[in-house]
């Protein structure tokens, strides 16, 4: 929610308002998830509702929390944030981010 208050709820590519995803612009989300779980010494299973226990997925959140305030977070319109995982790939940096918006504000990708 911070993240989207910082960009006033609008796509940092294109301005918009509309349906956002957090684009996790510093660390891909599933290495921060992959960290949690090794830091916790819980396995990664497939279905986080039916495979992890109450107590599990309550530490799992917490550090994920505790994890997130060091990672830069970049508001994207869902379509957006798909392309721009097309063009760039999961292992991206902040600097992917700032020129995907240059070439998408020079309608590179329609």
């Amino acid at each position: 929610m911070q993240v989207l208050r910082e960009y006033d709820f609008k796509c940092a590519i294109t301005g918009k308002g509309g349906t956002l995803q957090v684009h996790h612009a510093s660390k891909p989300f599933y290495q921060i998830r992959d960290a949690v779980l090794q830091d916790l010494g819980i396995k990664r299973k497939r279905n986080i509702r039916k495979e992890f226990s109450e107590e599990e997925v309550i530490l799992i959140t917490k550090k994920f929390i505790e994890k997130h305030h060091c990672i830069i977070g970049v508001p994207m319109l869902v379509s957006v944030h798909k392309l721009f995982h097309k063009v760039y790939g999961y292992n991206t940096e902040i600097s992917d981010v700032w020129e995907f918006r240059l070439r998408y504000l020079a309608e590179e990708f329609h």
